[in-house]
């Protein structure tokens, strides 16, 4: 598929047991117009539920069965192969992809992010660790950093989800823009689920907690680039966006957004949000809900305030993640087994669905097959 894009296919697979595991292996597939093919796979320890690109480094993660470990790629080769426009097959991927290292982290490692330390002139990885429940840096190679970082928030004394807020749960690591150039003096912010608070990360140490009211599950934040004060909070448990501002030591909520009037999730596996992202230029913020199956559009003020403008279903069920790439959005959808929805009545389609996005609206383009769908990365 000459001129494709190249995206990796993260999938996550939490309903069977580690050694049945479907889901050992990240999907890759050329994407040109209004199709997509599978072109090769990535193998995996298990579970790559999380995938982050950055250059010429790909690094996965895996939830469930992955043994707290990180995966760190070399796929400059794939690079290479991609922009001399060579056919991609499955023996071509697989010899443009190398696997570098694996390094141990903490246990349920969700998410992770790429960060550049520019005086050294190397890279670092920063983990989520939702079972022990700190954040870990290392870096590429792994001997220039290695360093845990754990919160210091308490759970809620009596949650209504105890299986999500049984203990510190750090869900989502995201980097703030700032003019510092290493890694350690950079800012990193830690979603913790558990503990509904967001901490700050400064030289490896929490300097700072937003404590959110109990029960609502701190699943995701994005900072507003163009307006760098403002930080929103996707909760879990509550169907909600928080819109935070810091000013210095000032850290406040000053909204809070609904999904869905309110409503929340009947029991723990019907929980709400799951993922926000920022359109192209940052004009308007996307977030998914798993209850229901949707993609809700809300506009962007000048002062970074919220308000709703449309939604569309996400053609599958439980949407987790959401990207766009050359002004499409990809949702990731991943449609959790029969055993967790016995009520039934949900249409169980693993896809990853591809969508156009004019002016806050959303119209279905096609969709991707990929099983056990959990997140979209790209060359």
């Amino acid at each position: 598929m000459p001129g494709a894009t190249i995206l990796f296919g993260g999938r996550h697979d939490y309903v069977h047991p580690s050694d049945a595991c479907d889901a050992k292996s990240i999907i890759v597939y050329a994407v040109a117009n209004d199709s997509a093919k599978e072109v090769g796979r990535i193998e995996t320890n298990n579970n790559p539920s999380w995938v982050e690109v950055k250059g010429n480094v790909l690094v996965a993660t895996g939830e469930i069965g992955s043994k707290g470990h990180a995966q760190v790629f070399d796929i400059s080769k794939l690079r290479q192969a991609v922009a001399e426009g060579k056919e991609l097959t499955p023996e071509v991927v697989a010899a443009s992809v190398a696997k570098v290292h694996e390094t141990p982290v903490g246990d349920g490692p969700c998410h992770a992010i790429i960060s550049a330390d520019e005086e050294s002139n190397t890279e670092v990885v920063a983990v989520a660790n939702y079972r022990t429940g700190q954040t870990s840096f290392f870096g590429i190679p792994p001997s220039t950093v290695s360093r845990e970082v754990f919160g210091k928030g308490k759970i809620p004394s009596n949650p209504e989800f105890a299986d999500r807020q049984e203990k510190p749960h750090a869900h989502h690591v995201c980097e703030l823009a700032g003019p510092a150039k290493t890694v350690a003096e950079k800012r990193f912010l830690t979603s913790d689920l558990g503990c509904d608070q967001v901490d700050l990360i400064v030289n490896y140490e929490v300097v700072q907690s937003l404590k959110l009211p109990e029960g609502t599950g701190a699943r995701r934040t994005l900072q507003l680039k163009r307006l760098p004060e403002v930080v929103y909070v996707l909760q879990e448990l509550t169907h909600e966006i928080v819109v935070t501002r810091m000013k210095g030591d000032d850290w406040t909520a000053d909204q809070t957004v609904s999904f869905v009037g309110g409503a929340k999730p009947l029991r723990w596996h019907h929980r709400g949000g799951s993922e926000f992202c920022f359109s192209p230029c940052e004009k308007y913020l996307l977030a998914a809900t798993r209850t229901p199956n949707e993609i809700r559009v809300f506009s962007i003020a000048e002062d970074g305030a919220l308000e709703p403008v449309s939604s569309a279903s996400s053609r599958g069920a439980t949407p987790r993640h959401l990207a766009f790439h050359g002004g499409r959005l990809f949702v990731s959808c991943h449609a959790i087994a029969d055993k967790l929805y016995p009520d039934g009545g949900q249409e169980l389609t693993n896809i990853i669905a591809v969508f156009d996005f004019n002016k806050g609206e959303l119209t279905h383009a096609f969709d991707i097959p990929c099983t056990w769908a959990a997140c979209a990365a790209f060359l």
